[in-house]
């Protein structure tokens, strides 16, 4: 098989990076022997024959991103349920007053339910539409 330009190519980010193997090396090193002019260009440009951005090299790079990105709206999820548990039940908490008894909130504060109410749904529609996106990821 005759070892072409391309494939010296496709070899030089290894090469260049010191990750090459022994024989990969031997083989650039005598190919750049027979071309030493394309030899010159890939040494005085190193950088052209690294791999582009979104290419196989750049895959810790963007897993490490992924996973913070994934932790920080696991993170968002915990507490926007929190949220939702907490204002969903807030109009049901009761309190007991040595006066007048026992009082419901929901009953005996109305005004403070038509923050509280707004507040919950509010609260649910977050929580649903990011726990459909993570689950549309598969997470």
């Amino acid at each position: 098989m005759k070892i072409t330009r391309d494939v010296i190519t496709d070899l030089l980010p290894l090469y260049f990076a010191d990750e090459a193997s022994a024989d990969t090396r031997a083989l650039v090193d005598a190919y750049f022997a027979t071309d030493p002019d394309f030899a010159r260009r890939a040494r005085a440009h190193p950088e052209s024959s690294l791999p582009r951005a979104g290419s196989a090299y750049s895959t810790k790079e963007l897993e490490m991103e992924t996973l913070q990105r994934t932790r920080k709206l696991l993170r968002l999820r915990a507490t926007l349920q929190g949220a939702v548990i907490f204002l969903t039940l807030l109009p049901f908490a009761c309190y007991f007053d040595e006066k007048t008894g026992f009082h419901w909130m929901l009953l005996t504060k109305p005004a403070a339910m038509l923050v509280i109410v707004p507040l919950a749904i509010a609260a649910w529609t977050a929580y649903l539409m990011l726990r459909r996106r993570l689950s549309t990821t598969g997470l």
